[in-house]
């Protein structure tokens, strides 16, 4: 799946706690807009665009994961 980073942060309303990746994606295979519980963490161009996943699950375009580190820069 391909997709913009558009949010890198807690989101205290996913489980597990830590960190959490909002991805808008360039097809609708996600499982959101951006809401979770009725709260806009991130804006994308509709339902099904958006998602959460994990730092880890995370690939950028030139085929190196993001690390612990690269989030700093980014919270």
């Amino acid at each position: 799946r391909r997709g913009t980073v558009r949010f890198v942060g807690h989101v205290a309303e996913l489980p597990g706690g830590g960190v959490w990746v909002g991805v808008e994606y360039s097809e609708p295979v996600g499982k959101n807009d951006g809401t979770i519980d009725g709260r806009r963490v991130f804006a994308c161009k509709g339902a099904k665009f958006g998602g959460f996943v994990r730092p880890a699950n995370v690939s950028l375009a030139q085929g190196r994961n993001v690390e612990d580190d690269d989030l700093d820069e980014l919270l």
